[in-house]
């Protein structure tokens, strides 16, 4: 009796400890794929002149056959990455004037932004500046011309209503041209608008702040 009463009383056997298990590991995410970099604008220097300036990605820089070295003229034509003249750069200009009887027009200047030319020195005599060194949008219309015209440039000098005008700084050494052209008249300056609002419009687009970060990036000091 007394064994079964111990039988009775026996402990169950113990439930098996449960095995520890590993924790899954987090899912990774993949790393960010890097930003491209932007590829570096290049500054243009020859050295016959002390002028240089900064082309972006794609452009290229080509001596026009108007240079004439031996009389110190050189000029350099700016092409955008389609091969399109934007941009021409000219020390020491020459053969300015001529007529300008019954020419005239009305001159908006959208924009005038004075800046500082490393190695600007201005020129004192009969082609002292009128204004500081500014890069400007100037907008023209003509009577007998439909439509507006617009030009990009450095300039030092006010533009004219009752005659051309010349893009160009007045420096002591040379008259220099950084610009679209250099005579500004409604049949010479290369971009059209249809309205004024277009042509303010112009401002926010790509192509007018690459051509004024070129512009605004003339030195005179090489």
């Amino acid at each position: 009796m007394a064994g079964g009463l111990l039988a009775g009383c026996a402990q169950e056997p113990a439930e098996p400890a449960p095995t520890p298990t590993t924790p899954a590991p987090a899912p990774t995410t993949p790393a960010p794929e890097p930003a491209p970099t932007e590829a570096a604008w290049e500054r243009f220097v020859d050295p016959r002149t002390p002028g240089s300036f900064e082309i972006p990605p794609g452009w290229s820089v080509v001596e026009s056959e108007e240079s004439e070295p031996e009389h110190e003229l050189l000029k350099f034509d700016l092409l955008d990455s389609a091969g399109t003249k934007q941009l021409t750069y000219a020390r020491k200009v020459m053969g300015l004037g001529g007529g300008c009887a019954g020419m005239s027009h009305t001159v908006t200047e959208l924009e005038t932004t004075p800046f500082e030319i490393p190695g600007y020195v201005a020129n004192t005599g009969d082609y002292a500046p009128e204004i500081s060194p500014s890069f400007t949008f100037t907008v023209l219309e003509d009577a007998g011309r439909p439509g507006l015209y617009g030009t990009l440039a450095v300039r030092d000098g006010l533009p004219a209503t009752e005659c051309f005008f010349y893009n160009m700084v007045r420096t002591e050494d040379a008259l220099v041209s950084f610009a679209d052209t250099l005579k500004v008249t409604a049949y010479d300056a290369p971009r059209q608008f249809a309205t004024m609002d277009e042509a303010r419009n112009y401002m926010a687009t790509e192509e007018d702040a690459t051509l004024k970060r070129v512009l605004l990036s003339l030195r005179l000091d090489g």
